[in-house]
């Protein structure tokens, strides 16, 4: 049985497209697993380096903690020597090298005696009615307030003064 040229023609070129794009779609396959495996490979690498990071990122607060620490065991030493003086003005340089080495990392105290009292950076922990000041005033500070750099990392701790 002989058809027509045309037909013949027209299945050859359909069965060229046919394999042009079994082989195109084989080619993207290919591809896409290579590029998930790719991707794979990318988060792991990732992974592992925000670990490194996280692990190390303390590392220079350490190294200049350490030299405190240092100076508070010799302070303790001193104590036990029974030298009282020398431990008041041991502890307060050790006091001054810790502000210090916060204040490298942006790490800043920050005093509210006398401040109006500010709740976004202030905790009440009492008020007491003192006349002499205006109501709302921060009269004690039982502990300061940290920042580090913009943001509160401790609110201060704080008796307000209450109206009569």
């Amino acid at each position: 049985m002989n058809e027509n040229p045309e037909i013949e023609q027209a299945e050859e070129q359909l069965q060229e497209s046919e394999k042009n794009v079994s082989e195109e779609l084989n080619a993207l396959q290919d591809r896409f697993l290579r590029l998930g495996a790719e991707f794979e490979n990318f988060k792991k690498r990732s992974e592992r380096d925000r670990q490194v990071s996280v692990r190390f990122a303390t590392e220079s607060l350490l190294r200049d903690l350490l030299p405190v620490i240092d100076h508070l065991e010799q302070a303790l030493l001193a104590a036990n020597a029974g030298v009282d003086d020398a431990i008041v003005a041991g502890v307060k340089m050790v006091l001054k090298q810790f502000e210090d080495v916060l204040g490298r990392h942006g790490i800043k105290s920050f005093h509210s005696l006398g401040e109006q009292f500010d709740p976004n950076k202030h905790e009440a922990m009492a008020e007491h009615v003192d006349a002499s000041v205006p109501a709302g005033q921060v009269i004690q500070e039982f502990q300061k307030g940290y920042f580090l750099h913009d943001r509160l990392v401790r609110p201060a701790r704080v008796v307000i003064a209450k109206a009569v």
